[in-house]
């Protein structure tokens, strides 16, 4: 991860080596200007909501083999950036790119998306999105989706609608990392679930990515993630004010990220 914002905390860090693949397109399907070393690049990403810009002049690279953590509380910009990445709204300044390429229709089979607001309504079975998923994504793994559901308690037959907010959370993030893709996108994953379900969170995310494919969480709970990321960005009107790697913030700094963003945020 590099961050332009901040110059002081710049330097990329050692990517971990590949061991597990991720799905790619074949060679024939690779759209024109696909990156595969730089699987998330924002420069100068700016969002306008009328007279007020919600994101304010972002940058920063995300490179295979990371997991990292942008960190605010609510209103700071984390679901807005998340939006723009996923091509859900567009970005109002700057330049967003996937593995090389502009948000598009192309770009979706590289992200794997967990909103903030369950993507599922009270009448869905846990059956019919296993079969959505099935359907619609080649690099869906339903087995290992399969079996995670049956690990975690919950059954093809469960309604969404009777699920408690903590076993909601657990059926939709096995969705979304059960795809062999590059780029996961998690908005605040820990956030709506029982303290004990953020470690299943945690290690769900550590068993189920690519090593050359990357995580990028938003959340306002820095705890559990500390245990599990490799960089981290807090963002504050829209604007990065801190970025690095675990160790160089802690080097810097002298604290433990969850510290300091309390200090920061004063929580």
């Amino acid at each position: 991860m590099a961050n332009d914002n901040n110059k002081k905390n710049t330097k990329k860090p050692t990517v971990r080596k590949a061991v597990k693949k991720a799905a790619k397109p074949a060679a024939s399907a690779t759209p024109q200007g696909f990156d595969d070393e730089i699987l998330l690049s924002l420069k100068n990403v700016k969002k306008r909501y009328g007279n007020i810009y919600g994101v304010n002049d972002i940058s920063f690279d995300i490179e295979p083999g990371r997991i990292v953590a942008i960190l605010g509380p609510d209103g700071s910009g984390k679901s807005s950036v998340a939006r723009m990445i996923c091509g859900l709204t567009p970005a109002s300044k700057g330049e967003i790119k996937i593995c090389g390429i502009k948000p598009s229709r192309n770009t979706k089979q590289y992200i794997s998306f967990l909103p903030e607001i369950p993507f599922v309504n009270d009448y869905t079975k846990v059956s019919t999105v296993f079969r959505r998923y099935k359907a619609f994504f080649k690099d869906f793994d339903a087995e290992k989706a399969e079996k995670l559901i049956k690990y975690a308690g919950i059954k093809m037959s469960d309604t969404f609608g009777r699920m408690s907010a903590t076993t909601m959370q657990k059926a939709q993030a096995i969705f979304v990392m059960c795809r062999k893709t590059r780029l996961y996108i998690l908005d605040e994953p820990m956030t709506h679930i029982e303290p004990k379900a953020r470690d299943f969170i945690a290690k769900l995310i550590l068993s189920n990515m690519q090593d050359d494919s990357s995580v990028l969480i938003f959340s306002r709970i820095p705890n559990e993630l500390e245990k599990i990321i490799d960089d981290v960005m807090f963002i504050h009107r829209g604007q990065i004010k801190l970025a690095g790697t675990v160790d160089e913030v802690k080097s810097e700094y002298g604290k433990e990220v969850s510290a300091l963003y309390r200090e920061v945020y004063k929580c």
